[in-house]
């Protein structure tokens, strides 16, 4: 779930800002791998970075894409903003 986003960023960096229902499409998918990995420490362990990694890669794309993709992590993982 996590490489069809990772992958999703890449084609949008390499080709442009796509459509609306392809970054709602990216959300959900995004949300979905977070869901599976916050109830288990390990999976967390091993992918926590690669989530934030995602946020920080779609900064040149689409600051609208980046806050929907910070607020599902946040939400997710209960992040406290100040």
């Amino acid at each position: 779930m996590l490489f069809y986003v990772e992958m999703g960023v890449m084609f949008t960096s390499e080709f442009g800002e796509i459509d609306d229902s392809f970054y709602s499409t990216m959300e959900s998918m995004y949300e979905g791998a977070l869901e599976c990995i916050k109830g288990n420490d390990e999976l967390k362990d091993i992918f926590i970075d690669r989530c934030s990694k995602i946020i920080k890669d779609v900064s040149d794309i689409d600051g609208e894409f980046q806050d929907s993709l910070k607020k599902i992590f946040d939400k997710v993982f209960n992040v406290k903003n100040s």
